[in-house]
């Protein structure tokens, strides 16, 4: 038992060392769409400088489209140049549905809305997203 878990430590410390030249494999859920706007840049600073490379974040439909059919990017646009100037990767989550999106299976056409206008504004920059979580 005691050699199994040697080695196991051992391909764990070696396969971290060798991500370290490029990009780490490491990642931090850290909800930036919730910080006031100000912190955005110095969270990620702090993550970048710990060695974490991988941001994940809630890409909440309440929060881009307060009112149907109105967006509001300008919090994102932050994330989003911040990530880009610091070479950052981020994995965002859709979700968080507004009143008026609710109960989603009746509402597809507006979610397919909210969606194509996130992948569209930041499918450049943000290259991995999840659907819902949980």
């Amino acid at each position: 038992m005691r050699i199994k878990t040697v080695f196991l430590l051992g391909v764990f410390f070696i396969s971290c060392g060798a991500y370290a030249a490029e990009s780490s494999p490491f990642g931090v859920c850290a909800h930036l769409n919730r910080e006031e706007l100000e912190l955005v840049g110095e969270k990620l600073d702090i993550s970048k400088d710990a060695g974490i490379s991988w941001v994940r974040a809630d890409f909440d439909w309440w929060q881009v489209e307060p009112e149907q059919g109105r967006f509001d990017f300008a919090f994102w646009d932050v994330i989003a140049e911040s990530l880009k100037e610091k070479g950052m990767d981020m994995m965002v989550i859709f979700g968080g549905p507004p009143a008026y999106g609710s109960p989603l299976l009746e509402k597809t056409d507006l979610w397919y809305d909210y969606v194509s206008n996130g992948l569209e504004r930041y499918g450049s920059v943000i290259t991995h997203w999840e659907i819902f979580n949980e």
